[in-house]
């Protein structure tokens, strides 16, 4: 069986227009559609984001949901524990998380000559790590 080229995550959230506009906004995703979902799951509005070749879908039900997901870092516990997100410019990125009041779990580290990371946490509280190119001494 051949798989296919992308692969799309989903976030349950209790405030869509809040997390959406993060990564709308701050991170720079491109909103590419708003549905109604009901019947196999429970009524709610999902939100597509395009994030290069994959999608990230964000559903808030009508209903709010029992728990929250646990939260802590990626090695705090086993399952989906983080999103990357590449960008262009992880300085910028970082600023733009900043000035939106965006929490940094890790501060820009740089991997090795051409490689950088950092880590932030999205407005639910989603740990997110910001991957670019490391920055140049001038």
């Amino acid at each position: 069986m051949r798989m296919g080229r992308s692969l799309d995550v989903a976030i349950v959230t209790r405030s869509s227009s809040r997390l959406v506009g993060f990564y709308r906004e701050v991170l720079g995703l491109e909103v590419v559609g708003e549905i109604r979902v009901s019947g196999a799951v429970p009524d709610g509005l999902l939100t597509r984001l395009s994030a290069g070749g994959s999608t990230l879908k964000i559903l808030q039900f009508d209903a709010e949901p029992g728990e929250d997901a646990p939260r802590g870092a990626p090695a705090d516990a086993t399952g989906l524990r983080y999103l990357t997100v590449g960008v262009e410019d992880l300085v910028t990125a970082l600023k733009a998380c900043g000035d939106a009041g965006i929490e940094v779990a890790l501060p820009l580290t740089v991997l090795n000559a051409d490689l950088a990371i950092a880590f932030v946490h999205d407005p639910d509280g989603n740990v997110v790590e910001l991957v670019g190119p490391a920055p140049q001494d001038p």
